[in-house]
C-alpha cells in the first residue's frame, strides 16, 4: 500500500489554508470598500475603531435601495443616554464639525446622558474618504453610510441617521436634529425636556417638537426653484404641517412609527416635509409647536424671553439657527449660554446654569 508522504499532506493543507484566507480577505476588503466606493486609498479602513458595517434597507413607495452603514461593536455610547443628537453635515465640513465639538457639543455640555453624532454619506471626492476615516478614528463620532451625500439625497441621509439610532441607541427617549449651522444649549434643552416636554411625551408617546409651519405648505411646481417637488412624487397641492428642518426633536416612538410607514409614501429631497410632515402624519405623530425653544432668527439678541420655573427665571431659547460663518456660530454659542432674563425682571439667569447642568445627573 502506497502512503502519501506527510510533507505532501502538510503542503496540501497549507495550500487550502492560503486559498481560504485569500477568499475571506477578498470578501472583507470588498465589503469595506463598498461603504465609500472601491477606492484604492481606503486601506485606512483597517484602522477603524471596533466597528462593522450593516446593510440596511430604505424602502419608500418609489424607491427601494440597500446601503451600508457603519455601526460600533459592543458600543456603550447610549448605556445611560436619554437624548440622541444627530447633526447632518457635508463630508468636507471638517472645520464646522470641530467648532461644534469645541463649543455646544463638548463633553462639558453633554455629559453621559447625551450622545452627539455627525451624519456623513459617501463623498463625491474619493480623497475625502481617507480624511473622514482618520476623523472617525480620532473622534469616534461619525455616522458613516455608503450612499452619495448630495442635496438631492437628503431623504436617505435622514434615513441613515434614524436607522443608526434605532440600531445603536434604541432605548433613548428623544432624538434631536440640529443642522451644522445651528447652536444648541444642551443643559437648557435637557431642563425644558424634563420640565415641559416629558409630560407631553407621557400623554402622547409618538410626539414631535419643532418650529411648526402650519400654513406654509404650498407645493412648488417650478423645477427651477429650490424646493421643487414633482406631481409624481407628491400629487397634492399642499403639504401637511411640518417642522422647520434645521432644529426639531422626536420621541423614539415617533421615529419608529415614521420608519415603519416609509414604504407607504414617495421619497423626495425635502426631508423636513417628508419626515416631519407627510410621514409624521401617516404615523399619527402628535406635533407640538416649540418655536419659543427652537428659534430661526438671525436677530437672536432680541429673543431673550424667559419663564419662571420653581421661582427661577430660565431662558426659553435652547437652540438657534442659522449661522453661515464659523465666527458667528462661536459668538452665538456665547450669546445663547449667557442670555439674561432682565427684560422681564426677576432673577438673572446665571444661577440656573449649575442647576440645569446637574439636573439630569440627579434623576
Amino acid at each position: 500500500m502506497n502512503f502519501i508522504p506527510l510533507k505532501v499532506i502538510f503542503l496540501i493543507i497549507g495550500l487550502i489554508g492560503i486559498v481560504l484566507l485569500a477568499y475571506f480577505l477578498q470578501e472583507y476588503i470588498l465589503g469595506i470598500s463598498f461603504v465609500f466606493g472601491k477606492y484604492g486609498q481606503l486601506d485606512t479602513f483597517y484602522d477603524l475603531p471596533s466597528a462593522h458595517w450593516n446593510t440596511v434597507e430604505a424602502e419608500f413607495a418609489n424607491i427601494q435601495l440597500n446601503y451600508n452603514i457603519y455601526v460600533p461593536i459592543n458600543s456603550n455610547y447610549c448605556n445611560n443616554a436619554d437624548l440622541f443628537v444627530f447633526v447632518p453635515t457635508w463630508p468636507s465640513s471638517f472645520e464646522r464639525r470641530q467648532v461644534i465639538r469645541d463649543t455646544w457639543a463638548s463633553s462639558e455640555n453633554t455629559g453621559e446622558k447625551v450622545v452627539v453624532k455627525f451624519v456623513i454619506g459617501k463623498p463625491e471626492d474619493p480623497n475625502l474618504s481617507t480624511d473622514l476615516l482618520e476623523e472617525q478614528e480620532k473622534h469616534d463620532d461619525l455616522i458613516l453610510y455608503g450612499h452619495p451625500d448630495e442635496i438631492q439625497e437628503l431623504h436617505i441621509k435622514m434615513h441613515a441617521a434614524f436607522k443608526w439610532q434605532q440600531i445603536v441607541c434604541p432605548d433613548v427617549k428623544f432624538i434631536f436634529r440640529a443642522n451644522d449651522d445651528t447652536v444648541v444649549d444642551i443643559p437648557r434643552l435637557q431642563f425644558w425636556i424634563d420640565k415641559e416636554m416629558r409630560d407631553d411625551h407621557k400623554n402622547n408617546p409618538a410626539i414631535l417638537f419643532g418650529a411648526m409651519r402650519w400654513n406654509d405648505g404650498a407645493v412648488i411646481r417650478d423645477p427651477m426653484r429650490k424646493r421643487y417637488v414633482s406631481e409624481s412624487d407628491y400629487p397634492d397641492d399642499v403639504f401637511p404641517p411640518y417642522c422647520f428642518g434645521a432644529l426639531y426633536m422626536m420621541s423614539n416612538e415617533a421615529v419608529k412609527g415614521i420608519l415603519e410607514h416609509a414604504h407607504e409614501v414617495n421619497a423626495f429631497s425635502l426631508d423636513d416635509v417628508l419626515y416631519t410632515g407627510i410621514l409624521a402624519e401617516k404615523a399619527a405623530v402628535r406635533k407640538i409647536d416649540s418655536s419659543k425653544h427652537f428659534i430661526r432668527d438671525f436677530n437672536y439678541r432680541n429673543k431673550q424671553e424667559c419663564e419662571e420655573i420653581d421661582g427661577l427665571k430660565v431662558p426659553l431659547s435652547t437652540a438657534l439657527c442659522c449661522f453661515e460663518r464659523l465666527s458667528d456660530m462661536e459668538e452665538a454659542c456665547k450669546m445663547l449660554r449667557n442670555i439674561k432674563c432682565e427684560k422681564h425682571g426677576g432673577k438673572h439667569h446665571e444661577k440656573h446654569r449649575d442647576k440645569v447642568a446637574d439636573f439630569f445627573n440627579k434623576l
